[in-house]
């Protein structure tokens, strides 16, 4: 009974913490011609286009409260302020917070 339990409870867990990375896959856009204007993430990869000729490739995880981009130590912070807009602090050369919509 004890590892039907825990059973239940793990495959509890893993579906949370897999409908929390799966809101963030898509495309999603500041509206604004930035450093990172335009961010496209699959499921553990993320796109960042800006307005130069550069595409910044990095993989990614999530847990409850981070994203971790995969580019040596870099953590940023990110929240979700409504269903479908995203902000993200603290990639490099930025000094704002980046306000995203899901296209």
């Amino acid at each position: 009974m004890l590892n039907l339990k825990l059973l239940a409870f793990s495959i509890l867990i893993l579906a949370c913490e897999s409908s929390a990375s799966n809101s963030v896959i898509g495309t999603w856009s500041t509206g604004d011609w930035n450093m990172y204007h335009t961010a496209t993430f699959t499921d553990s990869t993320v796109l960042f286009d800006n307005h130069i000729d550069t595409l910044f490739r990095y993989n990614y995880r999530m847990n409850s409260d981070s994203l971790f981009i995969d580019n040596g130590s870099l953590k940023v912070s990110y929240y979700f302020p409504t269903s479908d807009s995203l902000v993200i602090s603290g990639l490099p050369n930025t000094n704002n917070p980046l306000r995203y919509v899901k296209n």
